[in-house]
């Protein structure tokens, strides 16, 4: 039923929508601020200090593919289903332009403002609708004519106005969580850097081909129902974002294992060596339940004179380190090739000087961890308020 007051408008009623333009590769590093897929799929909002690139054009095509305050920018193509077509209301003045894999909406008309917009076209109403309209095998994909479709639950400009108020008040809430976590995180790095680089002997340095011991992992057939229906956790790249791992969202059987993966010792650290994460990010984890991984992961098991979670932190403190030593592959992939992974050098203290190291790092571990768990459940709440906000199930008081 529709709430009392509130209309429903299609997206074409709404929008005028245009491609973004295609650049040759020459063309990016330099120039007028430019909008791509990243940014729009990980914002709700863009400002201008959230686009990183830079394209040259001429004047005429800045022109064409400008960006104005209050457009909405969607991609048009994803890896994924459920991240296609997101959308991002632009709130800068600096007047960008856009990539190809990106639509813009242009309002032609005052019926929706453009900070509801922000919220509305996230909505999961909203989202359904897009999601259902995305084709494609290997990425999904919309089209204009696709949005053009998509209906939209429409207030007054005041109710939208308090709606959109009140979703910008837990949104700055998610992100001053967010900000904590990332300078938390920069604090314990900066601790790493100086337990395990700045007071290094180098006489107590040694290779890691000397003190651990290297297993690959693989991947089952993929065709074969039978591996993939266990209980059994399948490690991957996506898998290693903490220092522990224990579960992943895929499992395997115990015949998978042995058809194609490896179990990884408990107290292994398991390292990524190929996967486009290693461009930007070094990831490990230590071993501390009954997994398998992947033939992208090594296991690495420690000797007696290394405590396994020492190990998985120097690697993170090594991350700069090892960051360089990373090549690319006929891919986009990279790839930390494990010759010169076996001779490169860690630090090996005394065990006593590991445990101390180990336990000022858990204490920041740990504080992450209740950071990021503060974070989920503000996002749960801003969730919970944009379904019963955006549907009118819940009305807030505003002035007409």
């Amino acid at each position: 039923m529709l709430p009392a007051g509130w209309e429903i408008a299609s997206l074409d009623e709404l929008y005028d929508f245009s491609n973004g333009i295609n650049a040759d590769k020459s063309a990016f590093g330099s120039g007028v601020p430019f909008i791509n897929v990243l940014e729009i799929i990980t914002r709700e909002t863009l400002d201008d200090s959230l686009i990183p690139g830079r394209v040259t054009l001429p004047a005429a095509a800045i022109k064409r593919y400008q960006v104005r305050h209050g457009d909405v920018l969607f991609n048009r193509t994803s890896e994924t289903q459920d991240e296609v077509a997101l959308s991002s209301v632009y709130l800068g003045d600096s007047k960008p332009v856009f990539g190809g894999f990106v639509f813009r909406a242009q309002a032609k008309t005052k019926r929706l403002l453009a900070e509801y917009a922000a919220y509305a076209l996230r909505a999961r109403y909203v989202r359904e609708q897009v999601v259902a309209r995305g084709q494609g095998g290997i990425r999904a994909n919309v089209s204009q004519r696709d949005l053009n479709a998509v209906r939209l639950l429409l207030p007054s400009p005041n109710e939208q106005q308090s709606i959109a108020e009140a979703l910008a008040d837990a949104s700055r809430h998610c992100s001053m969580l967010e900000l904590a976590i990332v300078k938390k995180q920069a604090m314990k790095q900066g601790m790493m850097q100086q337990l395990f680089m700045s007071s290094a002997d180098s006489v107590l340095r040694r290779p890691l081909g000397e003190v651990c011991g290297f297993l690959s992992g693989g991947t089952p057939d993929r065709s074969n129902g039978e591996y993939w229906s266990g209980d059994i956790p399948w490690i991957s790249a996506s898998t290693l974002k903490d220092i522990e791992v224990s579960h992943s969202d895929q499992v395997v059987t115990s015949r998978a294992v042995r058809a194609g993966s490896r179990m990884a010792p408990l107290n292994s650290t398991l390292l990524l060596v190929r996967g486009s994460a290693l461009h930007s990010e070094i990831r490990a984890s230590l071993v501390v339940a009954p997994v398998c991984f992947n033939q992208d992961v090594k296991a690495l098991m420690p000797s007696s004179s290394l405590e396994p979670k020492f190990l998985t932190y120097s690697i993170h403190a090594n991350a700069p380190l090892l960051l360089r030593l990373v090549t690319s592959a006929g891919n986009t992939a990279g790839v930390l090739d494990t010759k010169i992974l076996r001779r490169f050098e860690i630090w090996i203290p005394d065990r006593d000087t590991q445990l101390n190291a180990i336990s000022i790092l858990d204490d920041f571990t740990a504080e992450i961890h209740a950071l990021r768990l503060r974070l989920e459940k503000a996002r749960d709440v801003k969730q919970g308020m944009m379904q019963e906000l955006l549907t009118g199930r819940t009305r807030l008081a505003f002035q007409e």
